[in-house]
Parts: C-alpha cells; sequence; structure tokens
C-alpha cells in the first residue's frame, strides 16, 4: 500500500471498500482515518460497518 493508495481509499465514498494488506501495512490506521472522514463529513455513525480480523486492531479502531 502507497500514500497515494492510502488517500485513495481514505477519500472513496462512492461505495463499500475491501482492505488486504499483511500485518504491519498500516489498515488499522487507514480503517480509523476513513471512518473519521466519513463522520466529519456528515455520514450517519449507524451507516459504518468496521470489520477486522484481531482483537487488537478492533482495540485500535475503538
Amino acid at each position: 500500500m502507497t500514500l497515494e493508495n492510502y488517500d485513495d481509499i481514505v477519500t472513496h465514498d462512492r461505495s463499500a471498500t475491501l482492505v488486504l494488506a499483511g500485518p504491519g501495512a498500516g489498515k488499522t490506521y487507514l480503517l480509523a482515518d476513513r471512518v473519521k472522514r466519513l463522520l466529519e463529513s456528515g455520514t450517519s455513525k449507524d451507516t459504518i460497518t468496521v470489520l477486522n480480523h484481531s482483537g487488537i486492531a478492533g482495540g485500535s479502531i475503538s
């Protein structure tokens, strides 16, 4: 994942987004930034779903 891809994913707002990357690639931070941007743009928190694969990542997003 490059910085260009990161920005594209964080600012993507046309549909759902699937992020696949290896360990340590920054997925949790990317998802947190994306959710923050969606909330700041007026998206209702009731319409956002975030799934992750570990308890550690889940704690980071909370």
